[in-house]
């Protein structure tokens, strides 16, 4: 979208549309994604149109409609994953417990609330990162795999 930044980490998310599970018609309305063009990781979104798909839209030169999260900090936000009205993101802002911490956030209707930080039970003094959500039939809870430092490990949420 911003050929002079470094934009990573894309996740599509939409009504019905739930990553992991499609095997519904629901198709991607948006995306999410991090990019260092304004000198840190912020989060952006972007609006995907419906008369094509995905990649062609990606890929075309048009020009692209990109909003900056309200949720940002001076501090390095990136990695963002949606699963349904679930944000999930790693950052380095002030307060966590390590170098980088897992925080969440809640779509309310017009934008993201207020990021929460997971806390100790699932952040600690080393980096936690890659996020990715799902349900998982033999959980009552959603199911968060992550990675930490040079291995991985998940839980539950």
């Amino acid at each position: 979208m911003d050929e002079s930044a470094n934009e990573m980490y894309p996740c599509f998310y939409g009504e019905g549309f739930v990553k992991g599970m499609e095997t519904t018609s629901a198709r991607p309305e948006m995306m999410v994604f991090t990019s260092d063009k304004d000198g840190q990781f912020d989060i952006y979104e972007a609006d995907l149109p419906t008369n094509q798909s995905v990649l062609h839209f990606l890929l075309s030169s048009n020009s692209k409609t990109v909003r900056k999260l309200s949720l940002n900090t001076s501090s390095n936000d990136h990695m963002p994953f949606v699963y349904g009205d679930l944000l999930v993101f790693s950052s380095d802002r002030p307060g966590g417990f390590g170098g980088y911490d897992l925080y969440y956030s809640q779509k309310t209707a017009n934008e993201w609330s207020e990021p929460v930080n997971f806390g100790p039970k699932i952040n600690s003094e080393f980096d936690e990162y890659r996020p990715v959500v799902s349900d998982y039939p033999e959980f009552s809870n959603r199911l968060m795999i992550f990675f930490f430092q040079s291995s991985w490990r998940f839980g539950w949420i």
